[in-house]
Formats: structure tokens, sequence, C-alpha cells
């Protein structure tokens, strides 16, 4: 049995870069949002600009002012697109990171599953036979009981018979000892039907002891597989 290293590794792999991913598109949304507001306030000096011109208060010094406000605003807003394109750049190489490791991690677990088949499916096929030899000796045990109960059914009638008219016991000696015959006979065979189905059973329990692990550690990677795909 081989453990889940390397599985766990292309994990950590994804999980840093993924936790990294969420941290990064915060930051951009944040700073697109500082952008938005700069571009605003930008758009809103020009009106107030106008507004105060319309007026005919617009005088130099406060045109001056106007000015030196919208430099920095531009100069603002400059450095806030310059930092959300780095963080978009960082955003996009973050999100390709994601997609290299999902990659490796799927065909990690593709080449794990490949070896767990060989040793699982013959495990799985003779618990199939097991359980299919096992299921035709309790139909055959559940036969031999109703027989049997059938059987003594009538046994006890018999025997009521002879009791209650003690001339007809030699007439029904023959049908009674028939009928214990048969009982026996059919309790016999549903008792090695019984033994070979326990022995069938304990056969079974030390299969699934070594199928178990397999099995457990097939699921866990085909449910990889299956998150992803729905992921993507």
């Amino acid at each position: 049995m081989f453990n889940s290293a390397l599985i766990d590794r292309e994990k950590t792999g994804w999980l840093r870069y993924g936790t990294s991913l969420e941290g990064l598109q915060t930051k951009y949304d944040q700073q697109e949002e500082e952008v938005k507001e700069l571009e605003g306030s930008f758009e809103e000096l020009d009106t107030q600009e106008k507004e105060i011109e319309k007026e005919g208060s617009l005088t130099s010094g406060i045109k001056l002012k106007i000015d030196n406000q919208r430099q920095k605003i531009r100069v603002r807003i400059e450095r806030a697109k310059n930092k959300r394109d780095s963080l978009g750049n960082r955003l996009g190489e973050a999100r390709d990171r994601i997609k290299i490791y999902e990659s490796r991690r799927e065909a990690t677990v593709k080449k794990l599953l490949e070896r767990i088949e060989p040793s699982l499916t013959p495990l799985l096929e003779r618990s199939e036979r097991l359980k299919g030899k096992k299921d035709i000796l309790e139909s055959e045990m559940n036969e031999f009981s109703s027989f049997i109960n059938e059987k003594q059914t009538k046994l006890d009638e018999i025997l009521q018979k002879m009791k209650k008219y003690p001339n007809l016991k030699s007439a029904l000696k023959y049908r009674r000892d028939k009928m214990q015959k048969e009982i026996k006979g059919a309790r016999k065979l549903m008792a090695e039907r019984g033994t070979e189905a326990i022995d069938i059973g304990r056969k079974l329990s030390r299969i699934n002891e070594r199928a178990n692990p397999w099995i457990e550690m097939r699921d866990k990677f085909q449910s990889v597989i299956k998150r992803e795909a729905v992921a993507k």
C-alpha cells in the first residue's frame, strides 16, 4: 500500500496559490474601486470649475488651485492604475499557477488510480464470485427451511393421529418414518450449506480487509477528479 504524499503535495501547492488568488482578487477589486473614485473626483472637479466659471467667479487664483488639485488627482489616478494593472498581472499569474497545479494533481490522481486498479480489481471480482455462491447457499437454506417446516407440520399431524387413533399406528408408521427421514436429511443438507456459507463469509471478510484500504484510496482520488470537473 502506498501513501498519498504525491497528491497531498499537489494539494498544498494548489491551496497556497488558491489563497494567494483570493487575496489578490480582493486587492485588485479594491484598487479598481479606488481608480473609479479618483476618476469620479477628477470629473467632479471639472464640473465645479465650469459652475464657478458660469457664475463669473473663476479668478486666476482659483483656477490655479483647481489646476494644481487636478494635477494631483491625475498623478494619483496614474499611480492607482499602475498598481491595479500590476495586481492584474499578478492575478493572472496566480490563475495560471492554479491551472498548472490542478493539471498536475489530476495527472497524479489518474496515475495513482492506475496503480490501484490492478490490485483492487482481482479482489473485487473474487468478492463478487463468493457473494454469488453465498447468495445461492442462503437461498437453498431458505428452501430447506421451508421444506422442513412443511414436513414437520405434516409429521405433527401424523403423530397426533397415531396418539388419537392407536389402531392406525401400523398404517401411519411408514409415513412417520419416511417424513422423519426426509426432515433429518434436509436438516443435514441445510447444515452443510450453513457451514459452507460461514466459510465463504470468513473468506469475504479477509478479502474485504485487503480491499477496503484500496477502495477508500480509490474513492478519495476519484472524488478529487469529480470536484475538479465540477469546478471547471
